[in-house]
């Protein structure tokens, strides 16, 4: 993971080149980036999916992530991936100012999770706290 990011998360090249960093950042955000960063070595990573010596736009017929060759792309770490499972979308970025319809309810999804998590455990430290304060007010009486 030190050889691809490194162009590929770079401004200035992307901005030479009219790229964007958004490959880089959505992998590391995605479930194989999130695993690799924890320490799996097993997860894929850019050379699983796009190749190493051979790579290719998506648009030609024999890269590894040309919509006919993804079903066998990942069913080399999947097996019995069907089609259906190679239909997703990969490089997601959650914004929900996003361009796309998936972006956006990616971010709103993430939104709404982020508050569910602080209500239910600023719910749960709140009862807690006057569950506790309860308890040792009767205890002094």
């Amino acid at each position: 993971m030190t050889t691809c990011p490194q162009c590929h998360a770079a401004e200035r090249i992307n901005k030479e080149y009219k790229l964007t960093t958004s490959a880089v950042k959505s992998y590391y955000d995605s479930f194989h980036g999130l695993s690799y960063q924890g320490g799996d070595t097993f997860s894929a990573n850019c050379a699983s999916c796009h190749g190493v010596h051979d790579i290719r736009p998506s648009s030609d017929p024999k890269s590894m992530i040309h919509k006919d060759n993804l079903q066998k792309t990942c069913g080399s770490c999947h097996p019995g991936a069907s089609e259906n499972f190679s239909q997703g979308k990969m490089h997601v970025l959650s914004s929900i100012t996003g361009d796309e319809i998936g972006d956006k309810i990616v971010g709103w999804v993430k939104i709404i999770y982020i508050i569910l998590i602080v209500m239910v455990i600023g719910g749960l430290t709140f009862f807690n706290f006057t569950d506790w304060l309860r308890k040792t007010v009767d205890r002094a009486h």
